[in-house]
């Protein structure tokens, strides 16, 4: 009997259970609105007259990730979508200008557009409001070199030209060229007047100026390079189109009456941060960076009195040739024991390197050998 009860108890404690799970209610997951903020409906944005264009809608805490949808249909139907982690989202003119012409638009019209925001995973909240605004196109803009665009100089072709184009304007036919290494485009590079769309700069004009110090430009590395066209007193886009401008890979040494040219390598470090330069083909100068010639005898490597010799006259041994595969690789061989009298001031470094390159230290190898592994994942040793 104590038995059944046992069971009894147990039986009802499981149908209560059991009832009270039923009896659980699980919310529904409900989807809040993000109000929009600014444009305010129906404002004229018009990218002539303002360098910036910002979209700002309420903040969720839940959310992180945005899809700022655009259409020229308040359905927001054929959009065109740009993902954004931030709100406010600020524009620069000239890309409002491109996402312009994405929807349709024609330079120097004007169109209503709408705007939404929306949130990438449906199950966050989002917004059913669309807002209008109504977008004035700017009259013209710069077209080539396209934007953020890298112009590398080949020193084996520098009278090839470089074109730069940009749209026509009603009722102009001559515009002004402007290029800087400044945002603001002061201090110009360039400062040209053009009959009709379009110029044409040799890739020895811009050479020069990367060559001229007072430019401030770097010699081997990347420089910005900004650029916009003026019509009358105002420029086209609101801030100057940018590129980035490489010189020639070369480097002509001149000491005295002496004049070599080497190929220089420009390699990213490996944490992306910067760059290194090198020469890329060994050192054959027959003299000092002063201009002194280097103790030469008419034997070579024979003799003691020499303080460098040719790759022709290098030999292992008394008997035995340097490797013809090295013969047409080697610079000049130099018995750097007898340049300068190794004190600490005047080094045979200090006097065989050309002026602003200096001789390569063991963290200079450690550096270029991290850098090959980055691009290629292995070193071959030869």
């Amino acid at each position: 009997m104590r038995k059944c009860l046992s069971y009894l108890s147990i039986l009802f404690i499981g149908l209560y259970i059991s009832s009270c799970k039923n009896e659980v209610e699980f919310p529904t997951l409900t989807t809040s609105e993000l109000e929009l903020l600014v444009p305010q409906q129906d404002s004229l944005v018009d990218l002539q007259n303002r360098s910036t264009v910002t979209f700002a809608w309420e903040n969720s805490s839940v959310v992180s990730n945005y899809n700022l949808v655009f259409s020229t249909n308040s359905d927001l139907s054929d959009p065109v979508v740009v993902e954004t982690s931030s709100n406010p989202y600020v524009i620069r003119s000239s890309e409002m200008n491109d996402l312009g012409k994405s929807l349709g638009l024609s330079s120097g019209s004007t169109k209503k557009i709408f705007w939404s925001v929306k949130s990438r995973k449906p199950s966050q909240p989002s917004t059913a409001e669309v807002r209008s605004i109504t977008l004035k196109m700017l009259m013209a803009q710069p077209l080539s070199p396209a934007k953020d665009s890298v112009i590398s100089l080949d020193y084996t072709a520098l009278s090839r030209g470089i074109k730069f184009s940009w749209e026509s304007m009603a009722d102009i036919n001559s515009y002004q060229l402007v290029l800087s290494a400044n945002a603001d485009l002061s201090n110009p590079l360039i400062d040209m007047s053009v009959s009709g769309t379009s110029a044409v700069l040799t890739q020895q004009q811009f050479q020069n100026i990367i060559e001229n110090t007072t430019n401030g430009l770097k010699r081997y590395k990347g420089n910005t390079i900004y650029w916009n066209v003026k019509a009358g007193d105002k420029f086209m886009a609101n801030s100057g189109w940018k590129f980035k401008l490489y010189g020639t890979k070369i480097f002509t040494d001149i000491r005295g009456n002496e004049s070599i040219t080497y190929k220089v390598a420009v390699i990213p470090t490996a944490d992306g941060a910067g760059e290194l330069v090198w020469m890329a083909e060994n050192l054959r100068t027959r003299k000092l960076n002063n201009g002194d010639d280097l103790v030469y005898d008419a034997t070579g490597q024979m003799s003691w009195n020499s303080q460098y010799f040719t790759p022709a006259e290098a030999m292992i041994s008394s008997t035995t040739a340097v490797p013809d595969e090295l013969r047409a690789t080697a610079g000049m061989y130099y018995r750097v024991q007898m340049i300068g009298n190794n004190s600490s001031a005047v080094v045979w470094p200090n006097l065989l390197a050309p002026a602003k390159w200096r001789v390569p230290e063991v963290q200079d190898f450690v550096n270029l050998a991290n850098a090959a592994l980055t691009a290629c994942d292995y070193l071959e040793v030869l």
